[in-house]
């Protein structure tokens, strides 16, 4: 059944209604956990020294916490260990390792944002939790990770139309909003939103090359994946979605293997990351050497620089499994994402696009589910793919139900809907409740 013109324009109308009444809070709520004042810290710097803050200036040395009755400003200092390095109580030495905790892309765009929106102020964040007086204040902060979230809802939308249908795109849209995790990511100045933007835009942008034959959109794809590894250490994983992408929908009779990796929209793909990946890593190796591995890095990033904590011990000790009963705790309806990967076998038609995106899935939760940090926001850039696979499984089951000509398909419809509505209620209840509370974690039973 395909969709009218005007009812696709309600339903996208509805869910951005949804995404705005669920996330508008993050501009009077509070933004004083670790790493937002991190990024903000990061950010001033960049702002006061631009690109020579690579030259060992990369860090939260020389800033001090102006604190206020509803208000936390961050500002210079000439003394080194300043009142943010000593607040997160940094281990001198470790400094060096922002460039693989906190990438800069973000702090990039807060610094720009902030000369746009608040050039004469300092870089303030809200103290207080509910805050009106704050939401002009915060906007130049809040507004990057709140828009990389709706931007990443839309591409999703699009992503489902391109590879599926437009029911498939706009369920799995809705699925997204109602998230729980991504309600609580784009209400903090996190990260994890920007990278989950960078990556499903770069995917996209290298499926339109295919289509239209565009080296520029190949190049454009390069960028975002680029941007990607800027923004978080794990998009470095959006090369192998690509490459993925290129071998299921890139196909021509008669081609060799070597015709496949010589094709020029994938050369230039690849190019283009390649030079200005080369770019960044010259850098990172400047400052933190040959021996920079991420891995060694994130691992000592926790135990180092922030002394042993609850939470810390509490993440680190959460079982292998945690983020296969997170996902569909968070969002009933992701149990279907499960089931999705019976299609696999079932379904040749749509073969190629669900082994896609149950890559993708994997690409991510096998080295979340092997981290020992175990956050769900570290599992973020997967859900674009989780949200689609777990509409398209939802949306077949429902056709095969309404295909039905007997009494039982009535029962099963209504069934259905109470699940839908049970399972938007759950999220609900879990997702708003984190926001308001400002927890770095969705509540779940593990």
């Amino acid at each position: 059944m395909k969709l009218s013109i005007p009812l696709k324009i309600r339903a996208l109308f509805f869910i951005a209604l949804l995404f705005f009444a669920l996330r508008i809070h993050t501009f009077y709520l509070s933004h004083i956990n670790n790493d937002e004042l991190i990024y903000l810290g990061l950010a001033l710097k960049i702002d006061t020294s631009g690109l020579k803050v690579f030259d060992g200036r990369y860090n939260i040395y020389n800033l001090d916490l102006k604190i206020g009755k509803n208000f936390v400003g961050i500002k210079p200092t000439s003394d080194k260990m300043g009142t943010l390095a000593q607040l997160l109580r940094v281990d001198e030495g470790v400094e060096s390792l922002q460039l693989s905790h906190h990438p800069p892309f973000l702090s990039f765009l807060l610094a720009f944002s902030h000369r746009i929106f608040m050039p004469a102020r300092m870089y303030v964040a809200s103290f207080k939790r509910i805050n009106t007086d704050a939401i002009y204040a915060q906007w130049y902060a809040c507004s990057i990770p709140f828009f990389a979230s709706l931007l990443t809802i839309f591409l999703v939308y699009l992503l489902g139309r391109a590879f599926f249908c437009e029911r498939v795109g706009l369920f799995a849209a809705l699925l997204l909003v109602i998230t729980p995790i991504d309600m609580l990511t784009s209400q903090k100045i996190w990260a994890d939103n920007l990278v989950a933007l960078c990556i499903s835009l770069s995917v996209y942008s290298y499926w339109l090359s295919l289509k239209k034959n565009s080296i520029t959109l190949a190049i454009v794809s390069g960028v975002c994946a680029w941007l990607a590894i800027l923004t978080k250490q794990s998009g470095i994983l959006t090369v192998p979605l690509v490459l993925a992408l290129h071998h299921f929908f890139y196909f021509r009779t008669g081609f060799s293997r070597l015709q496949w990796f010589f094709e020029k929209k994938l050369l230039f793909f690849l190019l283009a990351f390649a030079l200005l990946a080369s770019a960044w890593a010259a850098i990172y190796v400047k400052q933190n050497g040959w021996a920079a591995l991420w891995l060694h890095y994130t691992s000592q990033f926790a135990s180092k620089v922030i002394f042993p904590t609850d939470f810390i011990r509490f993440v680190n000790t959460r079982p292998w499994f945690t983020h296969l009963v997170t996902i569909p705790f968070q969002q009933p309806l992701y149990i279907f994402t499960y089931a999705s990967f019976l299609y696999l076998i079932r379904d040749k038609s749509y073969r190629r696009q669900l082994f896609l995106f149950c890559l993708w899935f994997l690409v991510f939760l096998i080295p979340a589910m092997l981290m020992q940090d175990k956050e769900e926001r570290y599992l973020l850039p997967a859900y674009p793919a989780i949200s689609l696979l777990a509409s398209y499984s939802f949306i077949r089951a429902w056709d095969v139900i309404s295909a039905r000509s007997d009494r039982s398909a009535i029962f099963w419809k209504r069934l259905f809907l109470v699940l839908l509505c049970i399972a938007y209620l759950q999220a609900f209840m879990t997702g708003l409740p984190a926001v308001f509370a400002r927890v770095n974690l969705i509540p779940i039973p593990v």
